[in-house]
């Protein structure tokens, strides 16, 4: 079954640690070519690289344990549509029935 949070979560994760590399790696060329000093440098790694980074991975975190979640009731609900089928194919339960009984 397709599970988006986990695949939103994933996506996050990989914009995170590409954001990370791309970013850190533009302002540490910056500061090895003299074109900013190291005050501006630190700056810019903590404000522009770690702070976004750890934001997309706090978010991908929680669309983790979002999806985990899914996940256990998607399991939960297959389960229980697999023995309402094989006792209905045993004629034990007639499942408009339950389905009506469900309902009410």
């Amino acid at each position: 079954m397709f599970n988006a949070p986990r695949m939103v979560a994933g996506l996050l994760f990989v914009a995170a640690l590409g954001g990370l590399a791309a970013v850190g790696a533009f302002v540490l060329a910056g500061h090895a070519a003299g074109k900013i000093d190291a005050p501006a440098t630190a700056l810019g790694l903590g404000v522009f690289t770690f702070l976004p980074a750890l934001l997309m991975l706090a978010l991908g975190v929680a669309a983790w344990r979002m999806g985990s979640v899914f996940a256990r009731q998607a399991a939960e609900i297959a389960l229980e549509r697999g023995l309402l089928e094989r006792l209905s194919a045993r004629g034990e339960v007639f499942l408009p029935q339950v389905a009506a009984e469900m309902h009410t």
